[in-house]
């Protein structure tokens, strides 16, 4: 093809230069706008044939070429180069070029206009494969010597070069600049650049928040930089990069740094409207979440806890876009002993970034048959941090299929999470992290609902909707963060409460709590009466017969006098049931000899108990049957595997239950089902309080909570009070809301030690109060952590550096994380960090076996070691390559003020290596100390 006009000189002249035109033909072309084919004459292409007897089979056309003609040439000798042609008839600004057969994915490049070649480049990128888009705009032309520089042919025709991105002379090229990143505070950050040229260096600049002058970060000169653990004050630090050579600089753009809070995580989900409850479907179950225009770190995932969940779940959150789960973001949620009617919560290994304005979805694994869920049409409140969009759902390793409206989800699930809070700088939308409780009391007393919200500059309204009404009021003097309802009625039972909390940021209501009034026990009694059964070992559980069971007794010298029957309670137990005397010799009832015990409200493990109309007496030396009518599956009891104590007012000779109309006895003496007691002696009905099992004296480690019980036995209903006395003080006084049978203190500080507890127990008939116990709490030098990478690639010592303060320390036992899967005993340490040599008796061994992961397990030392004041130490646990998985340095631990963390270290036992930064170590690893006076 013709692409300049020759003259007709220089076509008629090839033998000018001694050449012949013998062998030599011009033919095949294509012309296009030509209007003459000699430069002195006007003729057609007809004539330039006839005359010149060339282009004999070439075509002409009066129009110019339209559309665009792409030539790629690969360059034969050198991989990754290429000659690329374009004609651009109709002038486009970008033509499209394939360039699959000279790139691979991933490569870098660059592309020169060979007009231009030693001014900017056209285009520089990272090939993703298929066509590039090439811009047809001239960049300049380079001047030749002595000469003036042509006009460019651009857009009209070009010629470029490929080369990679590597190979190119001239000021560094930025082909992927740094990206804005959210993390936690204790984190650190890490921004990357990506440059070519030769001969490259880095320079990473930062500006303070709120500030425009860029200073240089002494020795962040690589193209990452990383940052110590950051700090709240850290937010909005601004970090650009500047990337020399040897022709020139280029300076990346600014991104900016955002720190969220660490700790204080609260709930997103604020109130749940239940669906249907089902588990008949294996994969996984949950919500879309849309986060808002603040990125959220999420610490926790949560499950809702059925009652009679038992199983452990997965949870994870995925990226709605890519459909891969978020790295670092699954976790187990151990269902057994959660409270129903909660979420249950599994810990992140370290906390999780969503960012702004993106969709992820939230899911828990669920099994056909196993633990029961709930269904989409679940409706949840949330806080406004983000917005729950749909349901969302994936059969056993299917893709993920969303359905529903806005605000429903299975499970459901939830999530603890902390943010930045809003643009404006006011306060968030209120989070309730604890919902008021369904409470039963008896007619004539009150009931206290509580709610507990996090937010700034609260207010609360309580309502109430009265059963059968269709909406909630107000009440008005319902205004705090509890209410206590008047004197209760039978009638206002079913009656439900919420609580509205409020503040400039939004409102949010609370989940409904339902008052059930139960109608008063009869007439209080006068008098005390005495227990026969003192104390029980309980068998085996079971509901799978419809029968009178119980005991047989023979009583002794004296008769009793019978004032009341009871039935143990069971866990889940609702029913009401018969209780009676038989005379063994008839087989008949006794009359005036059997009740109706309740069991709805009671506490399990205690004996409920019922006065008869009037006592009953059992005549001396005779045998009895003291029986509880049971219904095939419904309460359960227990087999005649259970063994009681008594009094020795008559003895139990066996276990016994009906066949048809007789009765059957079986067992041995003390044997019995049910089991079943009764209340003799006395004048009267009434029994006071008594205490069948004490609170014991507990120990725990600084930051655990401890629980103390009581088990007591009387007149139906038992009211509770715990007290408390810290150490120093002189008097006990109640602990608010501690009025149950068990007291679970709050996460334990070092004030708390040697604090005592007792319990008063009263009823109708009077009161009695526990033996004081104590609580002493040993302190730990680590009070929160942040794991870091799971590894087990490495046989040494690891561990933490420690500096102590201006008082000696006593160390009295070692410690170590335990991660999951860890099975081995691990010799703990400690080190003269001056000398290096180890402190005498300071190791222990410390057995990972049947910890929990996450927690850490203790070793005593043989005797306690004092550590110098204003020393450092360190603190080390011996690992081997391909056993028991720790946590690598990127791990960071709070503790108390006794010493302070200023590393982690690591080494083979005879020197040792200190990375990192204050708070950061391996392990981790930690020590029990003695408290100092």
């Amino acid at each position: 093809t013709l692409s300049t006009r020759p003259t007709a000189a220089q076509l008629l002249n090839f033998s000018s230069g001694g050449l012949t035109l013998t062998g030599y033909t011009w033919d095949n072309n294509s012309y296009y706008g030509l209007n003459d084919f000699y430069i002195n004459a006007n003729s057609s292409f007809t004539s330039w044939q006839h005359v010149t007897g060339w282009d004999q089979h070439s075509t002409f056309s009066p129009n110019p070429p339209t559309g665009t003609w792409v030539y790629v040439s690969p360059n034969p000798y050198e991989a990754k180069r290429a000659n690329i042609i374009i004609y651009n008839w109709n002038s486009l600004t970008t033509v499209s070029v394939d360039l699959s057969g000279v790139l691979s994915p991933e490569d870098n490049f660059v592309i020169k206009d060979a007009q231009n070649f030693f001014g900017p480049a056209v285009l520089t990128s990272t090939y993703a494969g298929g066509p590039v888009s090439i811009p047809m705009t001239s960049t300049g032309k380079s001047v030749p010597s002595g000469l003036p520089a042509p006009a460019s042919t651009l857009p009209r025709y070009a010629t470029f070069i490929l080369l990679p991105a590597n190979s190119q002379p001239g000021a560094p090229f930025i082909t992927q600049q740094p990206l804005n990143t959210t993390v936690v505070a204790g984190q650190p950050a890490t921004f990357t650049i990506t440059a070519y040229g030769t001969g490259l260096t880095y320079q990473w600049q930062f500006a303070a928040p709120g500030g425009s002058t860029f200073s240089n970060i002494t020795g962040a000169t690589s193209s990452t930089y990383t940052t110590p653990a950051t700090q709240l004050a850290d937010s909005g630090t601004q970090y650009r990069c500047v990337v020399v050579n040897n022709s020139g600089n280029t300076t990346s753009q600014a991104v900016t740094l955002t720190v969220l809070p660490a700790g204080n995580s609260v709930p997103f989900v604020t109130s749940i409207n239940l669906g249907t409850i089902r588990n008949d479907f294996s994969g996984w179950v949950g919500m879309v979440v849309q986060v808002g225009s603040n990125p959220i770190a999420v610490s926790a995932l949560g499950r809702y806890m059925v009652q009679g969940s038992l199983a452990v779940h997965s949870a994870k959150i995925v990226n709605a876009i890519a459909g891969s789960d978020v790295p670092g973001s699954s976790t187990s949620i151990t269902m057994s002993g959660g409270s129903p009617g909660n979420f249950v919560y599994g810990q992140l290994a370290t906390p999780v970034v969503l960012n702004a304005n993106t969709t992820y979805y939230v899911v828990s694994q669920e099994f056909a048959g196993g633990d029961q869920w709930y269904d989409h049409n679940t409706i949840v409140g949330t806080a406004n941090v983000a917005s729950v969009s749909r349901a969302v759902y994936a059969p056993s390793g299917a893709a993920y299929v969303t359905t529903g409206i806005a605000g429903q989800t299975y499970g459901p699930l939830s999530f603890q999470y902390t943010t930045s809070g809003s643009s404006g700088g006011g306060p968030t939308q209120p989070v309730i992290t604890q919902s008021p409780q369904s409470i039963t009391v008896i007619a004539g007393q009150t009931a206290t609902f509580s709610v507990a919200a996090s937010g700034s500059g609260l207010s609360y309204q309580w309502q109430s909707k009265a059963p059968g009404a269709s909406s909630f009021t107000n009440i008005a003097a319902g205004t705090g963060t509890s209410y206590t309802t008047p004197a209760t009625q039978v009638s206002n039972s079913g009656t439900q409460f919420q609580c509205v909390v409020q503040n400039s940021g939004g409102s949010v209501i609370s989940s409904a709590a339902t008052l059930t009034v139960q109608p008063p026990p009869p007439p209080p009694p006068t008098t005390t009466a005495a227990f026969f059964v003192t104390s029980d070992n309980l068998g085996t559980l079971r509901n799978d017969y419809s029968c009178w069971v119980g005991m047989v007794i023979q009583v002794g010298a004296t008769p009793l006098g019978v004032k009341a029957l009871g039935r143990i309670m069971v866990a889940g137990n609702t029913g009401t049931h018969l209780v009676k005397i038989v005379n063994a010799s008839t087989g008949l009832d006794l009359p005036g000899g059997s009740v109706s015990v309740t069991m709805t409200g009671a506490t399990p493990g205690y004996f409920v108990y019922q006065a008869l109309p009037s006592p009953v007496t059992l005549n001396a030396y005779a045998t009895y049957y003291f029986l509880t009518q049971e219904t095939q599956g419904a309460d359960q009891w227990y087999d005649y595997n259970t063994t009681v104590q008594t009094t020795t007012a008559a003895s139990v000779t066996a276990a016994v239950y009906s066949y048809g109309p007789s009765y059957v006895t079986t067992g041995y003496p003390g044997q019995t089902y049910g089991p079943v007691d009764f209340q003799y002696g006395g004048t009267g009905n009434a029994v006071a309080p008594s205490i069948i099992s004490s609170p014991q004296n507990t120990t725990v480690l600084l930051g655990q909570t401890s629980t103390f019980g009581v088990q007591a036995a009387g007149n139906q209903p038992l009211s509770f009070q715990w007290q408390s006395k810290p150490a120093a003080t002189t008097i006990f006084t109640n602990i608010p809301g501690a009025t149950a049978s068990t007291y679970t203190t709050p996460p334990t500080q070092l004030t708390d030690n040697q604090t005592q507890f007792q319990c008063i127990i009263s009823n109708d008939a009077g009161s009695v109060t526990t033996t004081p116990v104590t609580l002493i709490v040993k302190p730990v030098f680590v009070t929160a952590k942040t794991l870091g990478t799971i590894r087990n690639d490495y046989s040494g010592w690891v561990g933490m550096t420690i500096q102590t303060g201006a008082n000696p320390v006593t160390v009295t036992a070692l410690g170590r994380i335990v991660a999951p899967g860890n099975s081995s005993i691990h010799l703990v340490k400690i080190v003269n960090a001056s000398t290096g040599t180890d402190i005498p008796g300071a190791s222990a061994s410390v057995n990972t076996a049947g910890g929990s992961p996450g927690d850490f397990v203790y070793a005593p030392l043989a005797s306690a070691i004092v550590l110098s004041t204003n020393t450092t130490y360190y603190i080390l646990t011996q690992e081997t390559q391909g056993g028991d998985q720790w946590y690598d340095y990127d791990t960071l631990v709070w503790t108390t003020t006794v010493a302070t963390v200023t590393s982690a270290v690591y080494g083979p036992g005879t020197t040792y290596v200190t990375p990192g930064y204050p708070g950061q170590t391996y392990g981790p690893v930690d020590f029990q100390y003695a408290a100092r006076n």
